[in-house]
């Protein structure tokens, strides 16, 4: 939206505003309807210092319906392709049978298993019980 501060022919600001919304924003029906707005003027913390209508109590602006073209409700080849369900529902199935026709090219008969090696090492050994040792003698020769 543009907002426009309108000025008096002294150059003072007069207490009056305009904002513009493009015809883009606002969407068209076939029957008119209203559309309720209001402005607020807040400050840093958002506390609100001036504004015309609330959420309680809208402001409203009728806008009118969108002018149908003689004979464009009945000719159905008017429209677009693009914009044919038609199209869209066979690009979405292409899609779909793309995408589950790469998956099965790309995953083989290797899916989902995983190598393990499984060591089996025998327990420690004990140590063996100490040889009862004796105590040798130096021996003597006697003459």
């Amino acid at each position: 939206m543009d907002f426009a501060r309108e000025r008096g022919p002294d150059g003072r600001p007069l207490e009056r505003y305009r904002a513009v919304l493009p015809a883009y924003e606002v969407p068209t029906e076939a029957e008119a309807y209203e559309m309720e707005y209001y402005f607020e003027v807040a400050d840093a913390a958002q506390r609100r210092l001036a504004g015309r209508g609330d959420s309680f109590q809208p402001l409203i602006f009728q806008v009118a319906p969108r002018a149908v073209r003689a004979g464009a409700a009945a000719d159905p080849s008017s429209r677009p392709w693009y914009k044919s369900p038609w199209l869209w529902v066979g690009v979405g199935a292409v899609a779909i049978g793309a995408t589950a026709g790469i998956v099965a090219l790309t995953s083989g008969e290797e899916r989902g298993r995983v190598p393990i090696t499984i060591r089996v090492e025998p327990p420690p050994h004990e140590p063996a019980p100490p040889v009862p040792t004796v105590a040798a003698r130096p021996w003597r020769v006697r003459p």
